[in-house]
């Protein structure tokens, strides 16, 4: 039996969003710290932060939900398809944020890296035909 790649990358997928999220509730200001490079953007209101996690968090959880074997294929895909675009869009952000000096270099690149893969291979996994 082989990889079972929609299930492995819903829950890459929900595992970074988790992740993403814990961080953001639990330790807003080193989040801030971590990820962009003015004082004016590291001072950034921390519930402004903890809200940011608990979308993050949010949306971790329920991607682990659909990575269930019960859940029906169909869904998988259609749950693909979105975050596969979704995480594109958040490599894009963190490429406008490293070109406009906003965001870390180091931090920026490997997130628009990870993000960028995750995204370009759930598209992938989700427009094709099983």
């Amino acid at each position: 039996m082989g990889i079972d790649w929609d299930k492995t990358l819903l829950v890459s997928s929900g595992i970074t969003s988790v992740g993403f999220g814990v961080t953001g509730l639990v330790a807003p200001t080193p989040l801030a710290k971590a990820f962009y490079t003015y004082e004016k953007n590291t001072s950034i209101d921390k519930e402004t932060i903890r809200h940011f996690g608990m979308g993050w968090f949010t949306t971790g959880a329920l991607t682990l939900g659909l990575a269930n074997d019960e859940v029906k294929l169909e869904t998988k895909k259609i749950a693909m398809k979105t975050l596969g675009g979704c995480w594109l869009g958040a490599a894009a952000l963190n490429a406008a944020n490293i070109v406009n000096k906003k965001q870390r270099l180091e931090v920026g690149a490997a997130n628009m890296v990870w993000q960028g893969g995750l995204g370009s291979a759930m598209l992938y996994r989700g427009f094709k035909n099983d």
